[in-house]
């Protein structure tokens, strides 16, 4: 089987993917994205663990002979460039920050009202 998506979790790579590689070879080996979700959630302890199994990630890719694009999602990050080149390790450069919202909306309507004193 191939994919050109992988849809994942830090823990899940660690434990079962990354270390079986060999069993995921062909999904590597086609490997065009990788989705990292709720960036802002990787700091501390558990951010450089993710870093360091992104990293294992990248390697494996390689030697599969992908380079898969990040789609680093965060609604809540100040610098997200520079978080998801600190996680993933590319450099800041690399990503287009997506910061307007283009989502269609419908009409707004703001009302004020200012309550008479008594």
């Amino acid at each position: 089987r191939q994919s050109s998506i992988l849809l994942s979790n830090p823990d899940m790579l660690h434990v079962s993917i990354l270390p079986k590689h060999q069993q995921y070879a062909n999904i590597f080996k086609g490997l065009r994205y990788v989705v990292l979700d709720e960036m802002h959630m990787y700091h501390g302890a558990f951010g450089m663990h993710t870093a360091m199994v992104i990293r294992r990630l990248r390697r494996i890719c390689r030697l599969y002979g992908s380079d898969p694009a990040w789609l680093c999602c965060s609604a809540t990050v100040g610098g997200p460039a520079q978080l998801a080149s600190q996680l993933t390790g590319v450099p800041p450069e690399a990503f287009t920050v997506v910061s307007k919202d283009g989502s269609p909306c419908g009409p707004k309507r703001f009302v004020l009202w200012n309550p008479p004193l008594k």
